[in-house]
This record gives structure tokens, sequence and C-alpha cells, in this order.
């Protein structure tokens, strides 16, 4: 937590070094060792741009603050982010307890000198304070209370801030969901599997699937308040839920909270995300009759050999031209134009992006202009944005299941096959990754050269044999040792 200003020394110069040290040394030491680098900042004078691209290029979150008091709120935020489990819906001021709950912690936010009030299943009040299953931590402004083998029933909270309080549980009956990226590009689709398991085993009895039903509420983040995007149930599909999110089209700080509603239990997952766009577009005078202009990926989740970016130029006639943005290196595009005299035109690019787990989607830049008054120096500026939606509307998602894990709440994502129908086989033995999201694409490669063409078939060629071979053995084993689990087939 910091202003994130680099002053080091009276020397702007010193400075300057420093602040580069800290965006090209430092940072990317902290990228190699996969350090998530959370920043906090109160409103005012403040470095955002530095401490921005620190947690995005680190695949954290940057979060600006007015008082003190928020800051209660954006620390809950990254702890449920660093360590995300089973929570508890409210329901007004009330939540339901079912006997598969071991234990169960309140973070409750409340006014200064206010005293939360537990009303038990019993109808007694609970004491707030530490002896046989409870456990009481107090501040100011809030309180956290866990409790062992919690009595079953309905119990009320009173004097407590709900929108900001959650209810965490340690429990065999348990929800997953698809782990969403702590930074999502701006339409990167979002694919949500949830699954319900009984002690790391995926509940497949229709009957009890039958009775759940389950909601997920898209929530933008504005200060303390919640800008709700879109709720809607999720449609189940081979004893999971599942639906995607085609794109996220501006920028800021994301809840996604998942409900499933049991009947007799309900639990709840959250998760937290930025949504950024995926490249920094950007131009600057290179020359008297030159601009420059420069799009470079704001972290290391853009495959930048896969990306492509187009330029757009459009001239005082509305005349609109295409190119391909040079890439320098492995690490950015750049283009340099010519200006000729009394010359004015608006710029902007085109990601066709593609992730490191294979996600394609398309990002267009702001706009930018550059001019020039007969023999003057060339100048280019920041211009305005189109206005467009928030969001494209979620639809119903079928190729991605969720499998349990040691440590929760990290699941593995893996496609489905169509056509087939097996149930996930839960794997309990090996720690579980997220597996490569392989999406059918109108080629991301909207630029790929004839050879990457041949190497991206062969590769796929590659992969369909392994694939074949890979279910070839497991049907061997599985007919050697007498049983028949089912499965779903991994892409690789």
């Amino acid at each position: 937590m910091t202003d994130g200003m680099v002053d080091i020394s009276l020397d702007d110069a010193i400075n300057q070094a420093s602040r580069n040290r800290i965006l090209n040394e430092l940072t990317g030491e902290l990228e190699s060792q996969g350090i998530h680098l959370h920043t906090i900042s109160m409103t005012g004078y403040t470095d955002k741009d530095l401490l921005e691209t620190l947690s995005l290029r680190t695949e954290a979150t940057h979060t600006e603050v007015a008082i003190p008091e928020d800051l209660l709120d954006t620390f809950d935020r990254i702890f449920t982010q660093a360590a995300p489990s089973d929570e508890l819906p409210f329901d007004g001021n009330r939540f339901l307890v079912d006997d598969a709950i071991d234990e169960l912690t309140l973070v409750v936010f409340h006014e200064n000198g206010i005293q939360p009030h537990i009303l038990k299943p019993n109808g007694q009040i609970l004491s707030l304070v530490n002896g046989g299953n409870t456990s009481v931590a107090a501040s100011n402004h809030y309180t956290l209370i866990t409790i062992t083998e919690p009595d079953s029933g309905e119990w009320q909270v009173s004097n407590v801030d709900l929108e900001r309080s959650s209810i965490r549980v340690i429990t065999d009956l348990s929800a997953q969901v698809t782990k969403v990226a702590p930074v999502v590009f701006q339409n990167e689709p979002i694919y949500s599997t949830v699954g319900l398991f009984q002690e790391d085993i995926l509940i497949q009895d229709e009957d009890i699937l039958n009775l759940l039903s389950v909601k997920q509420t898209l929530s933008r983040l504005n200060g303390e308040n919640k800008d709700v995007v879109f709720s809607n149930a999720i449609p189940k599909r081979n004893s999971q839920f599942k639906q995607s999110i085609e794109g996220i089209r501006e920028a800021g700080n994301y809840e996604l909270t998942t409900e499933i509603d049991g009947k007799t239990f309900s639990r709840q997952l959250t998760q937290y995300f930025t949504v950024h766009p995926g490249i920094e577009f950007e131009g600057m005078n290179s020359g008297s009759n030159l601009v420059t202009f420069s799009a470079k990926p704001v972290n290391l989740k853009l495959n930048v050999m896969r990306s492509n970016v187009q330029i757009e130029f459009t001239d005082e006639s509305g005349a609109i031209q295409t190119e391909l943005m040079p890439l320098i290196g492995q690490g950015y595009w750049e283009k340099v134009v010519p200006v000729a005299a009394d010359q004015h035109a608006k710029v902007r690019a085109r990601l066709i992006g593609v992730t490191q787990t294979g996600m394609r989607f398309d990002y267009w830049t702001p706009y930018w202009h550059f001019d020039r008054e007969g023999e003057s120096v060339a100048t280019v500026q920041l211009g305005e944005e189109a206005p467009q939606g928030l969001l494209v509307t979620p639809v119903p998602s079928s190729n991605r299941d969720v499998m349990p894990i040691l440590v929760p709440p990290a699941i593995t994502v893996v496609n489905e096959v169509e056509g087939e129908t097996e149930p996930a086989l839960p794997d309990t033995n090996n720690e579980m990754t997220e597996a490569l999201e392989t999406e059918q694409t109108q080629e991301e490669a909207g630029g790929l050269s004839t050879t990457e063409w041949m190497m991206y078939v062969a590769l796929n060629l590659g992969a369909i044999v392994i694939i074949g071979g890979g279910i070839f053995l497991y049907r061997r084993l599985a007919k050697k040792n007498k049983s028949i689990k089912g499965d779903d087939v991994n892409d690789v």
C-alpha cells in the first residue's frame, strides 16, 4: 500500500531510473516467480499508472480507495481472491446451516462501537467471547466469529452491514466453479462450470441434481457500490451447470457470485477479477514528419506469437486503410508512420488476441489523431473512444467441466468431447492444474504465414494422435483392472 511515487532523490533522472528498474527488472522477477502483487492507493496524489502496471503484469488487482475504512473491503476481496472457499449466502439477515458444515466463519462489518447480534436456531443469542466452540476476533469496524460444529438450522444476524459481510464454511458438501483468472482481457470469453461434490466426489444423482438451482450474478465494483451487470440461472448439463460470458467490454474490477440452492442447503462462491485491455496502444512523435504507434501487452497472459495487431487509418474523407503492425522481437508491435504536409488522420488498432490457454478474443483500442500543418512538426494525441455496451449476453456452455482437488479451490477445466456422455472422474491423487482452453476459432491467426499454418495443422494432428492413444491406453487399463469408471476425455 503506497502512493507509488518514486521520489527517492531531488534528481528527476535518478527517480526515473529507479522507476524504470521497478517496471522492468523487479517486475520481471515477480512475474518469473509467479508472485501476485496487489496494489492499493488512496485517491489523490499517486502514481496510478505505475501501481496498476505492477498489478496487471503480476496477475493481481489494483484498487483505489477514498477513505481508510474502504481498506477493510479491499483486504477482504484480496484474501478471497487468494484463498477462495465455500460460503453461505444471506437470505435477508438470515442464513441456513446444514448438518454437512463442520465449521463456519462470519466476517461481519459494522459501525464503530456496535456489536453484532447473532441468534442461533434454538433462539439463544450467541455469546461473542472465546470459549467452547466459538472463537472471536473483534475490531472497531469488523468482527470475525469462528464456530466449530455449528447448530443446524436458520441463524439470524443483526447490527451489521450485510452487503459487505460474508460467511465462509468448511464442509464435505462443497461447490466448485471454474476459476476466473485474476486479470481478464476486454472481450475475452469467460466459461463457468459449476459442480457439487460430496467428499471430493462429483454428485451425479439426478434426483439430487434436479432439486438444485444455480444462479450467477456479475457485478461491477465502483468504490463501496456494486452495480449488477446481470443475474441469471445456469442450465444443467451432464451433472454440472454451465454457461459462458462472451466478453466484458468495460474495464474495471468485477465480482462474480455463484449461488447453489439445494432446498435443504445452500452454497455460495465469490470470485473477484479485473477486466483490462489486452494491449496498451499509444502514439508519439518520433521526428519532424514521423509518428510511431506501439501496442504492448499488459502481461504475459497474452500469447504474443499467436496474436496479431492491425492498425486502421481513417483520413479526412472517411477512407479507411488497414495494415498489419510488425512484431518487434517477441515483445510488442510497432509501426512508424510518415506524415505528409497538411495530413490529418485518426488511428486505432484491433487486437486479434490469443491467450496462453488458447482463448481467442478481439479488442478495438481508442482512437488516436495525428496532424501536420504545412511543414511544421507532426503532432499525435489521444482521441475519443466509441461508446459501447458493458458486456455480451451470457449463453449456455457445454464444453467445460470441473473436478475436485486436495487443496481447494483450484479446479481442472477440461473440454468435453462432443457426444461423450460419461461423467468426469475425480482424481484426488494428483494436484490439478488448469487445462488448455482450446476454442474452435475463425482462426485467431488471421495473419499467420504459410509455415505457421503448416505448424498449426501438424500440432493439431499430433494432438489428435495423442488423444486417441490416451483413450486406447485408458480403455486397455480399465479392462485389465476389471472396472470401468466414467471419465471425460481431457484435451492435451
